[in-house]
């Protein structure tokens, strides 16, 4: 998984190579709060 953020016309990696599966209900072992998923914004 990578988290990337778009900025002045620019694509920034803010950290690749991440394992988020901590954040799974299954390994954590109950609900987390955690939401990651696509987001779409437009002017």
């Amino acid at each position: 998984m990578a988290f990337d953020c778009y900025v002045g016309g620019k694509t920034l990696t803010l950290k690749a190579g991440f394992d988020a599966t901590f954040l799974s209900t299954k390994k954590a072992g109950g609900f987390v709060g955690t939401v990651v998923g696509p987001y779409a914004w437009a002017r």
